[in-house]
């Protein structure tokens, strides 16, 4: 009765009170322990009683437990209390829980603590204001937890089996991660690096003493971090939870955590999204560090800047990103944690070390944003960056670093500048106002200049390289090019003088590169640039290399191809004047000099360059005057060489550079003069190549402009007796023609010529030097008369003329000297060339004969000079109709040189013909005549080229090999030489039967001989012709049937290569060996067997020939509008003929059919049945090589 009477207050006092009892009866330690187990987490509980009086009596009990407690051997209740603590929220209850649970868990069994671990962890993101006591727990119990094994089923069902919600796996690992970072600080500091003053606190339990310390019972910090680190590898977590704290320990220095970080990082990289906006704010907010947090220590900065470098987001962080690099660039701090990318010296050779690779990180950061980055963010950064870069090598010491400086980071500071400066804005490079290339000028002084060592120069040139790939994309106002062109020739001259320009090394090289690729061909100071180069003869053999390619429209294209691949062929050239003007006028300081007064002094000043700068601008000439007059100059790899060859042995061209010289010496071009006078200088002054280059230009230049020059011809004398062979011929060249000249003073020439006369003499006893001066006296004297005769002047009965006269006849006759008999057949020649000599000059017919004889002697050795001089002397010879003529005896004497056997030799032989033949109508004396005026007159030709073609023809078709070979060598020339002369029009058929027939010939130089004189006869053909032509080289390239030697086989008829059918004693190669080796075995079918073979063997031969110079052009023409065009059954056997097993075959079918062919697969495709009708034919044919192509 007395319970129901009593308040709620009374009941719960009486309670508590008879706990106290039961306590307070127990008369030992177990006892308590039991009493407790059952009644501390009730009696705790009561602390959450609204009463006061409750409360306070529950304290009091607990004062008395304490006391009893006191012996580490009585156990209490731990897990109750961890259990009562997670479902309770009053404060006070868990205020003494925790107490109870703290007091208590160091008394617990390794078994006891591992099954409290699971408890401990579940729920425990709710620990609230308690939630560092929990935590703390947690890292206590750690040592007593097993963690299953790694990868284990154990280990990937531990999440469930502990019952872990997400919320509390991300809280654990957030902390865990916070205490991988935590680092006990002395004194009053409340954070350490990467941690808030709040998370300090909470890992430090608010700054509890003794908390790490092992010996008063604190924890063992570094062993809690490993065991913290393999709890985070493990099972618990996923890689998405774990990847920060990962990041964390595997920077962490001692080994055992950051081995076990490297291995969570590397399982949960590729679980992680590196684009992930939030993750990489956070790597940033760890970098630098948040509010009161100071940024986390360099080794793990350093991982986060790896991470930042595989991450395209981050590069959109501008902000950031400037920070790093300001940051990097900052003084050290002050307790000299990190220095970074400070230049401040430091004796602490660690802090040095890692100072270095935090600098290597951000450069290769920086590196990776100007690659990835977005061009938003490169133009807000670049500049800026740029800037701080500069700064920091310039705070180095520049262009010598200081002591102790660190010379990897300057080097990588140079790469990374370039980098930024081609992905940053315009404005990086080039100025927006008052542009003047700040920073290409300071990476060019930086190359020259630089004392830091050879590895800082390669990263120098690879900014400047990198540089270069940017600019060439700019295209520069005219202002920004003057700039740049004025930057680059400065380069050039500094580097001429490196010592006086306190220069250490040059840097033409680079220049020379800037200059082709960031400036057009039509500038004429990029040219200039290149012709320095050329001249750097101390340098380095790439800068000439380069400095060629540059002045090679073709290489200059080639060179910036990417940029103007939409048109290949649409180059602008260098205007001639200013080019002159650039290359001459503004490399002196008196502009007001005469031209050869000009010209002198350039020579004097770029002498090492002075061949490419004529070379240059009278290549530059000539193409102008091949543009004005419409004649394409296709600028390609020979281009150079095709304005060379134009300007000297095609009409057309020549043509057209006479009437643009003939228009600009009547405006009285200085331009022109200085060029005509920097020829002259090179031919005088002994500059490699010009003399040749002064010969090709006076040829074609007017007498007006040639004028001025003849006061100077006394200059070419020493020429004349040079040693050097080719300077010697180019200067009796040169001679003749000014000397000849009709404003020559008589006086001051008659002079000269016994001057030069007087070395005459010399050819019979002299030697060496005197022997050289004698060959240039007649070289220079036969080019003299010769063009004296021309120009109608007086000179028969001259001295000088009768002793070169007999000089010329007693070398012929009587002297062994090569060079001599050289210069007497070249002079003669001339002389007959131009009628200066009459035949009877040559005394009788006798005497004229024998001397025809001697030259002949010499000739049939292969000498070309002595060949030419045969057809020249032809030259001066009348038409008569007697057999015994001594034209028709020389032309004989010319037959007979088809024995000689350098086969490029008839070429010679065949252009002596034509002079035999047409006299001056032969086009290859066209370009012989080198002096303003019309064709020479010479010794009518009625019936001797229709005598030639006829004999010619008929010899072609020869058995003898030798014969055959140069006969067909010698048609050519005739049908290119004289292809527009009525008598070659009539017999163009016969000569394309004669070359037809030649393309199965088993010397290749006949085939081609005969392919490209089958593509002159189409060339020179009227359109019937050209049907006829191709309608007949299809048909026997198509056809299978073995008639190739038909009427063509003699005892001495090649068949097959030596060597292809041996006999062991020798081989089976002529038609007389076939016999033989048939009449020895007694089998007469061997005969016809062997024939068929060659036969065969013939037809494929020529089917090879078919893809050599010219064929494939010919039938590539008449596709379009000839005999192809409306009958294409060649397409089907092209088809097949392409896989023929013999490669020469398939090479020429394959230019065929590309020469053919525009489209290829719609060509097959229209004559897709007619190739399949063909090919199911041809696998079945006879021909072991039809049935293979078809299978092919």
């Amino acid at each position: 009765m007395a319970d129901s009477t009593q308040t709620p207050e009374q009941r719960e006092l009486s309670l508590v009170g008879k706990v106290e009892m039961r306590i307070a009866l127990t008369d030992s330690d177990q006892k308590l322990e039991a009493i407790l187990k059952t009644y501390l987490a009730p009696l705790l509980l009561k602390l959450a009683s609204e009463y006061q009086s409750v409360r306070n009596k529950v304290i009091t009990v607990c004062q008395h437990v304490n006391t009893r407690t006191k012996p580490e051997t009585i156990q209490l209740p731990v897990a109750g209390l961890v259990r009562q603590f997670k479902e309770q929220q009053n404060s006070l209850v868990r205020h003494f829980d925790l107490l109870y649970i703290q007091q208590g868990v160091s008394r617990l069994t390794q078994r006891e603590k591992a099954e409290l671990l699971p408890v401990v962890i579940s729920g425990i993101s709710t620990s609230g204001s308690h939630g560092a006591q929990i935590f703390n727990l947690l890292l206590r119990l750690l040592e007593a937890f097993p963690l299953p094994i790694r990868g284990s089923n154990e280990d990937a069902q531990m999440r469930k089996s502990l019952e872990v919600t997400d919320s509390d796996a991300a809280y654990l690992a957030s902390w865990l991660g916070k205490f991988l970072l935590f680092t006990p600080q002395k004194g009053t500091s409340t954070s350490c690096p990467g941690l808030t003053g709040e998370d300090y606190a909470f890992l430090n339990l608010q700054g509890k003493e003794e908390l790490w310390n092992p010996a008063a019972g604190g924890l063992n910090l570094l062993r809690t971090k490993i065991l913290a680190a393999k709890l985070l590898a493990s099972g618990l977590f996923d890689d998405r939870e774990r990847f920060l704290p990962a990041v964390i320990a595997s920077a962490d220095s001692a080994s055992p955590i950051s081995d076990v970080g490297e291995d969570m990082l590397k399982r949960a990289m590729p679980a992680t999204d590196l684009e992930d906006e939030n993750l990489v704010y956070h790597l940033f907010k760890m970098y630098f560090g948040e509010g009161e947090a100071p940024r986390v220590k360099a080794p793990l900065r350093l991982k986060i800047l790896g991470l930042l470098n595989k991450s395209v987001r981050s590069t959109t962080f501008a902000n950031k990103i400037m920070r790093i690099v300001d940051d990097g660039i900052s003084p050290p701090s002050m307790d000299g944690e990190d220095t970074v990318m400070s230049n401040s010296s430091t004796s602490n050779a660690g802090i040095g070390r890692e100072a270095a690779k935090s600098r290597t990180a951000i450069f290769q950061y920086i590196n990776f944003v100007a690659r990835y980055g977005s061009t938003e963010t490169l133009h807000a950064i670049a500049t800026r960056v740029v800037t701080r870069l500069r700064d920091f090598i310039e705070n180095q010491g520049w262009p010598r670093p200081g002591p102790n400086e660190d010379l990897v980071s300057r080097g990588y500071t140079y790469e990374v500048i370039g980098i930024l400066s081609k992905a940053g804005p315009r404005s990086t490079l080039v100025e927006d106002e008052h542009p003047s290339l700040d920073l290409l000028r300071w990476l060019f002084e930086s190359q020259a200049r630089d004392s830091s060592g050879s590895s800082i120069v390669v990263s120098i040139e690879e900014a400047l390289s990198t540089v270069l790939s940017a600019m060439a994309r700019i295209e520069f106002t005219t202002d920004e090019q003057g700039v740049l062109e004025g930057l680059l020739i400065d380069q050039m001259s500094k580097s001429a003088e490196l010592q006086e320009n306190k220069r250490l090394r040059s840097t033409r090289f680079v220049a020379v590169r800037f200059a082709n690729r960031c400036l057009p061909y039509a500038s004429v100071r990029a040219r200039w640039i290149d012709v320095l180069g050329i001249g750097a003869h101390g340098d380095r053999a790439e800068v000439r290399e380069e400095a060629e390619r540059g002045l090679s429209p073709y290489w200059h294209r080639m060179l910036n191809g990417s940029l103007n691949a939409s048109q290949p062929d649409n180059i602008a050239f260098p205007s001639f004047d200013a080019t002159v003007s650039q290359f001459f006028s503004g490399r002196t300081s008196d502009d007001r000099l005469e031209p050869f007064a000009l010209a002198r002094q350039t020579s004097k000043d770029y002498r090492h360059c002075f061949q490419h700068m004529t070379g240059f601008v009278r290549r530059l000439i000539f193409h102008e005057a091949m543009t004005a007059n419409g004649i394409a100059t296709n600028v390609d790899s020979e281009w150079e060489r095709r304005i060379d060859a134009g300007a000297e042995s095609d009409e057309h061209t020549r043509n057209a550079i006479k009437k643009h010289l003939k228009v600009l010496a009547s405006d009285l071009s200085r331009p022109l003069q200085v060029l005509l006078n920097a020829l002259f200088v090179g031919l005088v002054e002994n500059v490699s190549g010009a003399g040749n280059q002064l010969a090709d230009f006076i040829a074609l230049a007017p007498n007006a402009l040639l004028e001025p020059l003849v006061l100077n011809v006394a200059d070419i004398l020493p020429v004349l007796q040079s040693n050097d062979h080719a300077r010697r011929t180019a200067g009796a060249h040169v001679y003749g023609v000014l000397a000849s000249h009709p404003s020559a003073q008589d006086q001051a020439i008659s002079t000269q010529l016994k001057q030069i006369s007087a070395a005459l003499s010399k050819w019979q006893s002299g030697v060496g030097a005197a022997l050289n001066q004698a060959h240039g006296a007649i070289v220079g004297l036969g080019f003299y008369f010769s063009r004296a005769s021309y120009r109608g002047q007086s000179f028969q009965t001259s001295a000088e003329f009768q002793q070169l006269r007999q000089t010329i006849l007693s070398i012929i006759t009587e002297s062994r000297e090569a060079s001599l008999k050289e210069a007497s057949y070249m002079a003669l020649g001339q002389l007959c060339m131009f009628n200066a000599i009459q035949a009877t000059a040559l005394g009788e017919s006798r005497e004229l004969r024998n001397a025809i004889d001697r030259v002949y002697e010499t000739a049939k050795t292969g000498d070309e000079a002595a060949i030419l001089c045969l057809g020249q002397m032809s030259m001066v010879l009348g038409e008569e109709s007697s057999e015994d003529s001594d034209l028709r005896y020389l032309e004989e004497q010319l037959y007979k040189l088809h024995e000689i056997r350098q086969a490029e030799v008839h070429f010679s032989v065949g252009e002596a013909l034509s002079y035999v033949a047409s006299g001056w109508r032969s086009e290859a004396l066209a370009t012989k005549l080198d002096i303003e005026g019309p064709l020479p007159d010479g010794p009518g030709r009625n019936d001797s080229l229709t005598r030639v073609v006829d004999r010619v023809l008929a010899d072609s078709g020869m058995t003898k090999p030798a014969l055959r070979k140069a006969a067909t060598m010698w048609l050519l020339c005739l049908v290119q030489f004289c292809g527009q002369q009525p008598e070659i029009q009539q017999r163009l058929p016969k000569f394309q039967t004669a070359f037809k027939r030649c393309l199965g010939d088993r010397d290749e130089l006949v085939q081609e001989t005969a392919s490209r004189g089958l593509g002159l006869v189409y060339e020179k053909g009227d359109r019937r012709l050209k049907d006829d032509l191709v309608r007949d080289l299809v048909s026997s390239f198509s056809s299978d049937k073995q008639s190739q030697l038909a009427g063509n086989v003699s005892a001495e008829t090649q068949l097959f290569e030596p060597g292809a059918l041996p006999t062991g004693d020798g081989s089976v190669s002529t038609y007389k060996d076939i016999m033989s080796l048939a009449s020895e075995v007694g089998d007469s079918s061997l005969v016809y067997k062997f024939m068929s073979m060659a036969s065969s063997n013939a037809i494929w031969s020529s089917r090879a020939a078919f893809g050599r110079f010219g064929l494939s052009n010919v039938l590539s023409d008449s596709s379009v509008d000839g005999y192809l065009a409306n009958n294409p059954k060649l397409y089907p056997k092209l088809y097949r003929y392409r896989f023929d097993p013999n490669s020469g075959v398939q090479r020429s079918m394959n230019d065929i059919w590309t020469a053919l062919v525009k489209d290829s697969a719609a060509t097959i495709d229209k004559y897709f049945d007619d190739i399949m009708e063909d090919l199911l034919t041809s696998i079945l044919g006879k021909e072991w090589r039809t049935r293979q192509a078809s299978c092919a």
